[in-house]
């Protein structure tokens, strides 16, 4: 199960070139590198489902709290983390959906797989 920011919203975009730019060699679902585990001989074949949600509270916490809580991000020294969020910051006070806003949404698409495992 991933949830993915939902990145055909303009300020979506820019908010994953912000983050995105610091992962690394970090896991992530749109590189596909973790369907490379299927097909699997023991499980059937792989289903997948996708879904539409969002995230809403202040732009603090559903924004900012949510960067910085990223695997790869939490890892990093303080000051590396804390120039992403500034980058953030930045990002919110400069977008007309987000700044001086008390809530907002962050849209997220959920894609869930599964594969049922086959009798031994």
């Amino acid at each position: 199960m991933w949830n993915l920011r939902y990145a055909r919203v303009r300020w979506v975009e820019r908010l994953d070139e912000i983050v995105n730019r610091h992962e690394g060699d970090s896991p992530r679902f749109y590189t596909g590198e973790w369907r490379r585990a299927f097909p699997h001989g023991g499980f059937g074949p792989l289903e997948q489902m996708h879904f539409a949600i969002g995230h809403t509270g202040t732009p603090e916490n559903v924004i900012v709290d949510r960067v910085r809580s990223t695997s790869f991000v939490a890892a990093m020294p303080e000051a590396a983390r804390e120039g992403i969020v500034a980058e953030v910051q930045a990002l919110i006070d400069g977008e007309p959906e987000l700044h001086s806003k008390s809530i907002v949404t962050v849209p997220y698409e959920t894609a869930a797989f599964v594969a049922v495992r086959r009798d031994a």
